[in-house]
């Protein structure tokens, strides 16, 4: 009696078999926590605001998914910053695959100009995770912006002819509104202001000086007059700087303690002329309890100080002596130093009186 003989199996017939039964039994098993990940927000990433104007307020809504395998709730919000004001979130447990939405309301006033990236917790119970985080950011800009700024400092020149020009940009941000019009710039009559429109909603402003300027500190503002939108304050610009020579004064300020001695005493001070010009310092000289300018440097002094001029190279060295009588009595103030290459000058001293365990006079 013969034997049957059973066909030959083929290697690929019982790999397609066994991908066919694990295929199948992962369909029949329940879906697990591990498997579909965890707590997602909508948006995935950060929430980009572009723009926000600085008086603005900005609702804005994130939703978070629970792709888990059981309900999942959300127990309170927590905002990083006083910006940011959570909004009731959803009391209801979120099943799996639902979805919340959280609320956030942004507050662009409590944050200043310029960039910022901000965010806010969500804490959750019974959830793999403990919290998600919630994070926005984008620019808190004013309605009108100007570039580089709208207050701007000069390099100081060294001579009363140097030239310079300072280029104003100025922008609408207000997105789909008016359109921004400018009126002709108001500035004193040692400055040129010109006006020009390079775009709608987009001007520049270039100021340049008129010649000669008197030297010593710059302190100047330009008035631009908004005509549209209604009812804008006009924009106030400012150059600060200084035209020749800086006067530096190292230490900043005079001090002396009495020791009890009854002597008087003394203190110096260095002025350093930035930029500086080279050469000798100013040769002349005095002292004045009036303050008329009436040499290079001129010193206005109380009574019972006096003070000696050094030159060292291109620094001039002021000793200022106190005679008893003003260190007796103590006392703050200030020293006005003016000189005719470098403006002027405002240097205080204080007197510390002597202590109870001083030596008696």
């Amino acid at each position: 009696m013969g034997t049957a003989s059973r066909p030959a199996s083929h290697p690929r017939v019982w790999w397609r078999v066994l991908v066919a039964v694990l295929t199948a039994s992962a369909a029949r098993r329940p879906v697990l926590a591990k498997d579909v990940g965890t707590i997602v927000t909508e948006p995935a990433g950060i929430m980009e605001l572009g723009n926000v104007l600085v008086d603005e307020v900005r609702d804005l809504k994130f939703g978070i998914v629970n792709r888990t395998a059981k309900p999942v709730v959300v127990s309170r919000v927590r905002a990083g910053c006083a910006c940011t004001l959570p909004q009731e979130p959803p009391r209801a447990a979120l099943p799996p695959g639902g979805k919340a939405q959280i609320g956030l309301r942004f507050v662009a006033a409590k944050v200043s100009e310029g960039a910022f990236e901000r965010s806010a917790i969500v804490e959750l119970a019974d959830a793999p995770v403990g919290s998600v985080t919630l994070t926005f950011r984008g620019t808190v800009v004013r309605a009108i912006s100007v570039r580089p700024a709208r207050e701007v400092t000069l390099l100081p020149n060294d001579a009363a002819t140097a030239t310079w020009e300072q280029v104003f940009q100025v922008r609408s941000n207000l997105a789909g509104g008016p359109r921004l019009r400018l009126g002709a710039p108001v500035t004193s009559a040692r400055l040129v202001a010109v006006l020009r429109e390079t775009a709608a909603s987009a001007f520049e402003v270039t100021v340049r000086p008129q010649q000669p300027l008197p030297r010593g500190r710059i302190d100047e503002a330009i008035r631009l007059p908004v005509l549209e939108p209604a009812g804008h304050e006009p924009l106030l610009l400012r150059i600060l700087g200084q035209n020749g020579p800086m006067l530096l004064a190292i230490p900043a300020s005079v001090r002396v303690a009495d020791d009890g001695s009854g002597n008087p005493l003394s203190a110096s001070v260095t002025l350093f002329q930035v930029p500086p010009l080279g050469g000798s310092p100013p040769t002349s000289f005095r002292a004045s309890r009036k303050g008329v300018a009436v040499a290079d440097i001129t010193c206005t002094l109380p009574p019972g100080v006096t003070v000696a001029p050094t030159e060292q190279g291109t620094s001039t060295v002021l000793r200022f002596t106190f005679e008893s009588e003003v260190v007796k009595a103590g006392g703050e103030g200030k020293f006005e130093i003016g000189t005719g290459c470098c403006g002027n000058l405002a240097l205080p001293y204080a007197i510390r009186r002597a202590t109870g365990n001083a030596a008696p006079r």
